[in-house]
């Protein structure tokens, strides 16, 4: 009987034991698991933020240059001639564009990172300052739309009070095939309406929404980018 219960013990005991490894096998892989998840997301953030700097680089070369083209424009404004501008035509597009200036960075994959929950196991300090990225790009984004929605009133006023100036120097496109076009024409127009201080305020005001998206893109999205990619590049050496 004692060499039943001994032996009936032990099967138990050898039993519970194998249950036991069993489940720390498990525990184990699925740590293993996740543990490559979380570094797969880290990685793929890595990418990301690398991308995300190299379209901010090139779009500071463009904010670059904007706001020198504003400065001479305002430094020169009773005197201005856009045939002696260096380049005429990037002169051009920096005081009217607005869709060609815009910072509009493809955040599609940090989107989805997002939707699918993948981005909570980022590191919390990166998240934090992810945080600031997307509020100042939401700042970003209003900026632009007040920069369209000044420069719609501007071409307004302009087509109000300046009639014959747009039909000499017409800013429309896909008017006809007839009308001869160029980047110039707005240039142009601005240098016959100068006078008119209130097209100096329309003006005026586009320009300086342009150079706070500027700034904020140089003095804060730059900023903010390359601490991600310096704490992504300290959490990665660490794994």
């Amino acid at each position: 009987m004692k060499n039943i219960l001994a032996r009936g013990g032990i099967e138990f005991i050898a039993v519970l034991l194998g249950i036991s490894i069993s489940l720390w096998i498990e525990k184990n892989n699925q740590a293993s698991e996740l543990n490559d998840k979380v570094e797969e997301v880290h990685n793929i953030v890595f990418a990301e933020v690398s991308e995300l700097i190299k379209y901010t680089d090139s779009r500071l070369e463009r904010y670059d240059m904007q706001d020198s083209d504003i400065d001479f424009l305002f430094d020169n404004w009773d005197s201005f001639n856009i045939n002696n501008a260096e380049k005429p035509s990037q002169f051009s597009i920096s005081i009217f564009s607005t869709t060609y200036m815009e910072f509009r960075p493809n955040l599609s994959t940090l989107q989805t990172l997002k939707n699918d929950g993948r981005f909570n196991f980022i590191d919390e300090e990166i998240r934090k300052i992810f945080g600031t990225f997307y509020t100042e790009i939401e700042r970003i984004n209003r900026l632009q739309s007040k920069e369209d929605a000044v420069k719609e009133r501007l071409l307004s006023y302009i087509s109000d009070k300046h009639s014959e100036i747009i039909f000499e120097y017409p800013i429309n496109f896909n008017l006809g095939k007839k009308q001869k076009l160029t980047t110039l024409n707005f240039m142009r127009v601005i240098e016959k309406t100068r006078s008119d201080r209130a097209i100096f305020g329309f003006l005026g005001r586009k320009s300086s929404l342009a150079k706070f998206r500027n700034n904020s893109v140089r003095g804060v999205i730059k900023s903010e980018l390359e601490k991600i990619k310096e704490k992504l590049n300290d959490y990665l050496g660490e794994q």
